[in-house]
């Protein structure tokens, strides 16, 4: 069993996909009182209410963090509101926009495994591209997960035209693939009701005003209008606001009828709720609470891909083969440093280079790294040493070596063995250079050369890691 949480909750379709996957959630919060009464009705507990007035140390322990952060900030329909009325958006909105780092600040706190969290499409092109750049670099950089993007249309599960950015992150550097949907699901008419109640149907008013209204806009060249649905196809986007007229998705009941609006619990079928999920008894309640959750056969199908990634995960350095690219090895180095947290770093030097020369071919490093071998410093004459496996990732081999203490009358030296003649880093051309090495576990390390352009960069983010966390890393620039 896995544990995961459920943060900005809505209803619970985040939930739902994990609970059916074998997944038990040990924290749930939502702000919205309505949507509180219905969760609680399906799961049986009532969520936590607001999340930026709950301690992250106060949030249990799990390995999945599940978040579909509020959409309205990021759509373009209510970015063109808010514009209009000369409202803030985005991360300058107070309200909402800064949801997103109470995301962060758990994340930073409980280290969970994996992440997911759904947005709207929109969300990468808002302000420019900026707060999407924000949120990677985030998560990322600062929180060291690697990362993984997909915008999923729903349509290929789902009689709905729904195009959502899927954001999902791991803490260890997995490969990971969305699930690939087929180009069309289920026909609209599969999921609708018979005898539906008059009160669903349009009054003449609202239809002649809806029909007005399209002529008005297209005149105009906009595609602002109502949306008469393809019953052998699928629907537009089911938003918050099919609750005033429903006019995105509009069912025809013949010439002499005026078209209605879905039934909320067709639109609970629309997002992939099963018929035994219960919605709210206030239809414009269920029309909000479902234009704003997830499509949740996507979101199982994610799932699975999360929970097999998970699984087949490898225990050893090469786990990250493949993932070390030239532009981006800096980063990557710091990813494994903020997760492994025991390292050691110097620049190379001309003692350094005759030290792999010699005939046991290593590197010297000073007694701060003897804490990396045995768990406490080293002192002079003592006689310790230990084999270890290091991974040099950007040259895809393995060095089997040993930390031996080389006397020196003023301070205890250490050398790394079987080095030099093995791994060309070790050269004159590398002096001034950075060697990093990572403790995976007591046997095995990851090492790096890492050229001095970056030197400032890796040391900068390596202190202010250093300076958020409780047991401070090993390391020394010698």
């Amino acid at each position: 069993m896995f544990r995961f949480i459920d943060l900005f909750a809505g209803i619970g379709g985040l939930r739902l996909a994990f609970e059916d996957l074998g997944g038990k959630c040990v924290f749930s919060s939502e702000w919205d009182q309505k949507a509180q009464e219905v969760y609680e009705k399906n799961f049986g507990e009532r969520p936590f209410g607001d999340i930026t007035k709950i301690h992250e140390k106060d949030i249990p322990d799990h390995d999945i963090l599940l978040a579909g952060f509020p959409c309205q900030p990021f759509s373009l329909a209510g970015v063109s509101k808010k514009n209009a009325l000369g409202r803030k958006h985005g991360f300058e909105d107070d309200t909402q926009g800064t949801l997103f780092f109470d995301i962060k600040r758990i994340i930073k706190e409980k280290q969970p495994k994996a992440f997911l969290l759904e947005n709207v499409k929109n969300l990468q092109s808002h302000d420019q591209g900026r707060t999407f750049k924000i949120i990677k670099r985030t998560l990322e950089r600062e929180l060291g997960y690697r990362v993984y993007t997909q915008v999923i249309d729903a349509k290929g599960l789902l009689p709905q035209h729904r195009e959502r950015i899927y954001i999902v992150g791991f803490r260890d550097n997995l490969n990971f693939k969305f699930p690939t949907l087929p180009s069309n699901g289920p026909a609209l008419k599969t999921i609708l009701e018979c005898n539906v109640p008059n009160k669903y149907t349009l009054s003449d008013n609202l239809w002649n005003y809806l029909k007005e209204y399209a002529k008005k806009h297209q005149s105009k060249g906009n595609g602002f209008g109502y949306g008469i649905a393809d019953l052998n196809g699928y629907t537009r986007t089911l938003s918050a606001r099919y609750y005033k007229d429903g006019s995105e998705i509009l069912i025809s009941q013949g010439e002499d009828s005026n078209p209605r609006r879905l039934t909320p619990r067709e639109c609970a079928r629309l997002q992939g709720f099963p018929d035994d999920f219960i919605i709210s008894d206030s239809d414009s309640s269920a029309y909000k609470q479902l234009g704003n959750s997830v499509a949740v056969p996507v979101i199982e199908k994610i799932a699975v891909n999360i929970l097999k990634t998970l699984t087949e995960r490898k225990e050893n350095p090469n786990y990250h083969r493949g993932f070390l690219i030239e532009d981006n090895s800096i980063d990557e180095v710091i990813n494994r440093i903020n997760y492994y947290k025991d390292f050691y770093i110097k620049i190379i030097t001309t003692e350094d280079y005759k030290a792999s020369a010699s005939r046991s071919g290593g590197i010297l490093v000073n007694g701060e790294a003897w804490r990396l071998f045995f768990n406490c410093p080293g002192s002079k004459g003592e006689n310790k040493d230990t084999n270890f496996k290091i991974y040099w990732e950007q040259l895809d081999e393995v060095t089997e070596s040993k930390v031996r203490w080389r006397g020196k009358k003023v301070k205890p030296d250490y050398i790394l063995t079987h080095i030099g003649k093995k791994v060309p880093y070790f050269t004159s051309e590398n002096i001034g250079d950075l060697f990093v090495l990572i403790k995976v576990n007591d046997e095995e390390f990851l090492g790096y050369k890492i050229e001095s352009k970056y030197l400032f960069t890796l040391i900068l983010s390596i202190k202010e890691r250093a300076e958020d966390t409780d047991n401070i890393p090993i390391y020394a620039i010698k």
